[in-house]
């Protein structure tokens, strides 16, 4: 029989809600052309090495929201007509630390893009991804510490077949990165699929060693 209280046991049953909601309004800007740069509004304003992969890019690390502002302010240069980025997070897995303090969650992205092409016609892309993402608890709210997007798979031209997209690179951001990709999994036909990133187990206080 649990050891928790009620007090406790309904504290963790509003994290748990809030990291979804967290999770599910990224999404939602992410959607909406006019919005998306907002997403940095989600992260930490306060801690230290908040930082945003992007699958084999690399990734944005700093203080607070100055590594979201960057990835994203300065990657989009505001809304276009024609765009939209749908990434819907889906098969949570959540673990809140036993202090409360910060929290540990994975998602699958599966990911739907339209925007236009040189020519100005409507064209579309593939990107699934795997999510691993560090919560802190900022004021008595959870906030985004680190936002980890392992690439599944990016690829050009919805009519293809997608698994070859595989030959075609990455699209390139154009933008300089704090460093490089960290134990990224993305599918090609000769490379085995791992349990990249790992499902968070319970635990205690924060570990270093398990940061996404």
């Amino acid at each position: 029989m649990s050891t928790k209280s009620v007090e406790e046991r309904l504290q963790r049953v509003e994290d748990f809600q809030e990291i979804q909601n967290i999770m599910g309004r990224y999404a939602y800007l992410t959607m909406a052309a006019a919005e998306e740069e907002r997403r940095y509004t989600l992260f930490a304003e306060k801690a230290e090495g908040v930082r945003v992969y992007f699958g084999e890019q690399g990734y944005f690390e700093g203080k607070g929201q100055d590594p979201p502002k960057r990835a994203w302010v300065g990657m989009i240069k505001g809304p276009t007509d024609g765009r939209m980025s749908i990434h819907a997070p889906i098969c949570p897995v959540i673990e809140v630390a036993a202090d409360g303090k910060t929290a540990k969650g994975v998602w699958l992205g599966l990911g739907l893009l339209a925007m236009k092409n040189q020519a100005t016609e409507p064209t579309g892309a593939w990107e699934w991804d795997k999510y691993g993402v560090d919560f802190i608890k900022e004021d008595g709210k959870w906030k985004i510490w680190h936002f980890h997007i392992y690439r599944l798979l990016h690829g050009w031209g919805v009519d293809e077949k997608w698994v070859e997209q595989f030959k075609k690179p990455e699209p390139s951001f154009g933008m300089k990165m704090d460093g490089p990709a960290i134990d990224d999994n993305p599918f090609r036909p000769d490379t085995v699929q791992r349990l990249v990133p790992k499902p968070p187990n319970p635990y205690e206080i924060w570990d270093k060693t398990t940061m996404y």
